[in-house]
């Protein structure tokens, strides 16, 4: 009896210039802002209330002593501003090496609406919204080590600010007015996060490569939107990985050919769990991302791509 909607309006700007000096230095500019509003709606009844009431339901909109219709409908209203600056300093071929050197900024401001039936029908309004900045420098090196070997070094260096705040109402009686006010919210909560990688490859030939890598990486942390996660649970931290690949490409000219082998160790990484959040309160399981100590990822991968058609269709 309602339709649902998944819609999307945005509007976007980006401005890249660049500047060469008589160096061969390059110094490049990147400026993007962007402007969304979104909407998800459901009808999770998938009829109306006259359908309901009917046989061989027999739905009786009164049987609380007042009007309850069966309608689980929810809508989500979203709006989303991003604002990001990029500068780079890119350097031409120096000798046996070339680097690059950047800084980057976003903040990104959201603010969410939600009503309807929400959080299993425990809240019916919910407001709330983010405002999340970055700002991170970053650099890579490539060396030339040999006629067959080379290198590459690469670092970043990025703190991150996350602010959120939250209010859910409920009207248990459904008379429109709402009695209940659930707050939540995560003020300033700031991270420093590092990563890097470093990469020696050895050129068989001008077709043939063998690398190995290894790099550390990272995931920043974020919010559990829920009312009824407890304080302690609202928050996750940022999760990091090391990884270590070894693999070996080939380069043709219509036939390109991978084969990496990689082993990665997690730490803090994020998971879904559900976990009792009252503890006098046997049936508050809620589910929600979380930290886990660590864990461990191995595998081999390959990838294999072609060119067709003189070159005007790719198939991988």
């Amino acid at each position: 009896d309602r339709q649902g909607w998944d819609s999307q309006k945005s509007t976007a700007l980006s401005i890249r210039s660049s500047y060469r000096y008589d160096s061969g230095h390059k110094i490049l500019s990147i400026t993007s802002k962007s402007d969304n509003s979104m909407e998800h709606s459901y009808d999770g009844d998938w009829g109306n209330n006259e359908f309901w009431e009917d046989d061989p339901y027999n739905w009786d909109s009164y049987y609380y002593g007042y009007h309850m219709p069966y309608d689980f409908f929810d809508k989500t209203m979203r709006t989303r501003e991003t604002l990001t600056q990029e500068i780079r300093l890119l350097s031409p071929n120096i000798g046996n090496k070339s680097y690059a050197i950047g800084l980057y900024y976003k903040n990104l401001s959201e603010s969410d609406s939600m009503s309807g039936w929400i959080f299993d029908g425990d809240v019916d309004l919910y407001d709330g919204g983010f405002d999340i900045t970055n700002l991170a420098a970053y650099t890579k090196i490539n060396l030339k080590l040999s006629d067959k070997f080379g290198a590459e070094v690469s670092g970043r260096v990025e703190m991150t600010s996350i602010d959120y705040q939250a209010n859910n109402f409920k009207d248990s009686d459904y008379d429109g007015i709402y009695e209940t006010l659930y707050t939540s919210s995560v003020d300033n909560r700031n991270n420093f996060l590092m990563g890097f990688k470093g990469v020696l490859f050895y050129d068989f030939n001008s077709n043939k490569r063998l690398f190995t890598s290894l790099s550390r990486g990272y995931k920043d942390g974020g919010i559990n939107q829920n009312p009824f996660i407890s304080d302690e649970n609202r928050y996750y931290a940022p999760e990091y990985n090391v990884n270590l690949e070894l693999g070996i490409k080939s380069f043709k000219s219509r036939l390109n050919s991978q084969i990496t082998f990689f082993y990665m160790l997690r730490q803090d990484l994020q998971v879904s769990v559900s976990a009792q959040q009252d503890p006098g309160n046997p049936n508050s399981f809620y589910y929600f991302t979380s930290n886990a100590s660590g864990g461990y990822n191995y595998g081999f991968e390959i990838e294999r791509s072609r060119l067709f058609f003189d070159e005007k269709i790719k198939l991988s």
